[in-house]
């Protein structure tokens, strides 16, 4: 199996041509999610069920947290109400960068049988750290549902990483 590097992804997606050599690090940690879900009227939410259409929805007693390991590949760990953790690599899922900047990364997470995700970690002008979390599922023998979530981050390490990345491009330059 070939594994995706954090560099080739940014590459691939247009947001840096360098070779990056890169520590494990936790770029950030979020904690409970709430916000919005939409079930649709089939399988176990069908409308009969009174489980479909618009729920107030989120995770109360978890965790996200945002990590590079030591190959330069993102991960998304999760802990549920179990305090089980779940590691979006593990699973098989495809993680790529979608946006960087100073102030804000966003990574796909793509799991080929049935699901979607975009994480949005940011911080915003006063310095305070969140999470905007989307996901699409589709599975035709279970629940097919689409998420907004948001969350508040104890961390953000952006600059860590950006900091990461700017030495790989200085590395690479020399």
């Amino acid at each position: 199996m070939i594994r995706k590097t954090l560099f080739s992804a940014m590459a691939a997606a247009g947001l840096f041509v360098v070779p990056l050599k890169c520590a494990a690090m936790t770029i950030a940690t979020c904690g409970a999610q709430s916000g919005q879900s939409y079930y649709q009227p089939t399988g176990p939410a069908s409308a009969a069920s009174g489980a479909a259409g618009w729920q107030k929805d989120g995770i109360t007693d978890g965790s996200l947290t945002l990590t590079v390991n030591d190959s330069a590949e993102f991960d998304v760990l999760q802990v549920d109400a179990s305090k089980r953790v779940i590691s979006a690599l593990n699973d098989g899922a495809k993680i790529s960068p979608i946006r960087l900047s100073a102030d804000e990364v966003a990574v796909s997470v793509y799991y080929p049988a049935d699901t979607i995700e975009i994480y949005s970690f940011f911080r915003d002008a006063t310095g305070r750290s969140s999470l905007i979390f989307l996901q699409s599922k589709g599975n035709p023998r279970g629940i097919t549902a689409g998420k907004l979530f948001v969350s508040e981050c104890s961390t953000f390490d952006i600059d860590g990483l950006n900091s990461m990345i700017a030495a790989g491009a200085a590395a690479a330059s020399n």
